[in-house]
């Protein structure tokens, strides 16, 4: 450091002391002195910055300052988008500063600037491509280190191309460490636009282990298929995006038949690509496919079935009620397949169902194996709900299984009933040839 001899030290504490007057004090630096500085990156992407004057541009591994005013930038310096500086000191026991920063307005436009200090209070002034700051702690306190002190936003210009220089010249910072006035050393910085951020979203490269692509791999093509062998449980993907592309893939984890691989290329801006690879696993040559094509099982929304459902009865009646959608639900037998029936209360045609006979609708139910089981459905009318109770209770007393439940159940009972009385009968006689034979013994011991 070197002491000030511009202001006398006495006029510049009683300044920065009176948080009330901050904003009448004059700003006066000059950038007199040229400083190295760290250039600190703030995203993960890459950067192929690159100076456009014979300075070299700031880079992170730049060797920091022992003494001196700092300015730092993301690596990602793009047309069209905000980036934000960060200025700080680099000195000890910090109280107040002052200074400025000169840029080149035909490239960068000035969007804002912010105090990071909770303590502190900053003024600032823009004007003509140069940015003047003056601020102090309101608490008193002595800041010590690397010090960010401002957050500078600029707008880069639409027109820039990549390899344009962002030159900025800072100059020498008037600071104060609580008993005397002090001067950093500012100097020039160049930073260089990054390239714009790239939107392929390509695949280079697309393979799978064990088989051969259809067709074969062009990045133009995105829709592949591949057969793989019934040990294959798991889809080997391999892919090679294209530069500053990433790769996302779906689920590899494969079922016997088909499915569907998603590949998803997404570059830097954003858009994406997605490339489709249908995998067929065949299936166990050593596995027999049922042949079970049966409906375990129907469930009616509405309406009478008649006979009851038997997996092995194949044709029925149904009874319904003009105006009504019913809809059959069949439980087909494992690994069967038998989609739902919904028989509906007016034809496609328009024309309303009031026939006495409506119409015959059928279920298929096939078997794994590819067998088939068609169970068929005639469907009758009625004009009112009273009408299927009737029908209902009538088909239930003349119902053969019905006839059947009933003549065993009497069957039971009247079992039952005999061998009740059968019981009490042998218990009444049992009495009567104890009490016989009691007066028997008792005559016998009388004489």
């Amino acid at each position: 450091m070197k002491k000030a001899t511009t202001i006398p030290a006495i006029l510049l504490c009683l300044t920065l002391l009176s948080p009330s007057v901050i904003s009448a004090l004059p700003v006066f630096a000059e950038a007199d002195a040229a400083v190295t500085e760290e250039s600190v990156p703030v995203s993960d992407e890459p950067s192929t910055d690159a100076p456009a004057t014979d300075e070299a541009p700031v880079t992170e591994d730049a060797p920091a300052v022992t003494d001196g005013v700092t300015l730092t930038a993301p690596k990602a310096l793009r047309a069209g988008e905000e980036v934000t500086f960060t200025l700080g000191c680099n000195t000890s026991n910090l109280r107040a500063a002052q200074g400025s920063l000169t840029y080149d307005p035909t490239v960068l436009t000035y969007v804002k600037s912010e105090v990071i200090p909770e303590d502190w209070e900053m003024t600032f002034s823009e004007s003509d491509g140069t940015l003047k700051y003056l601020g102090l702690s309101t608490e008193n306190r002595d800041l010590t280190g690397e010090i960010p002190l401002i957050q500078i936003t600029f707008r880069i210009v639409d027109t820039a191309v990549e390899g344009n220089g962002l030159p900025f010249v800072l100059s020498d910072a008037t600071v104060y460490n609580g008993s005397e006035e002090m001067i950093l050393p500012g100097g020039n910085l160049t930073w260089a636009v990054t390239r714009p951020l790239s939107t392929e979203c390509t695949l280079e490269a697309l393979s799978v282990a064990g088989g051969n692509l259809t067709p074969s791999f062009s990045p133009e093509i995105t829709e592949y298929s591949i057969t793989l062998p019934y040990t294959a449980y798991y889809a080997d993907v391999s892919t090679t995006a294209c530069e500053y592309g990433q790769v996302k893939l779906s689920s590899r984890e494969l079922k016997v038949g088909e499915n569907e691989i998603r590949v998803t290329v997404i570059s830097e801006a954003g858009l994406q690509q997605v490339y489709t690879i249908t995998v067929t696993r065949l299936a166990d040559p050593n596995y027999v496919p049922s042949s079970d094509n049966r409906i375990l099982s129907l469930e009616l929304s509405d309406g009478l079935l008649f006979p009851a459902f038997s997996p092995e009865i194949t044709e029925y009646s149904i009874y319904l009620v003009k105006g009504q959608d019913v809809t059959l639900a069949p439980t087909p037998a494992d690994k069967a397949i038998a989609d739902p029936l919904t028989i509906p209360a007016e034809r496609a045609l328009g024309t309303t169902l009031d026939e006495a006979t409506a119409g015959t609708f059928t279920i298929v139910c096939s078997a794994e194996d590819g067998t088939a089981r068609t169970y068929t459905f005639h469907t009758i009318l009625l004009d009112t709900p009273e009408e299927l109770a009737k029908v209902q209770n009538s088909v239930i007393a003349e119902s053969p299984l019905t006839a059947i439940l009933i003549f065993s159940f009497a069957a039971v009972t009247v079992f039952f009933l005999g061998f009740v009385v059968s019981h009490l009968f042998h218990a009444r006689n049992g009495k009567k040839e104890s009490a016989l034979k009691k007066e028997e013994t008792e005559h016998k011991e009388s004489e």
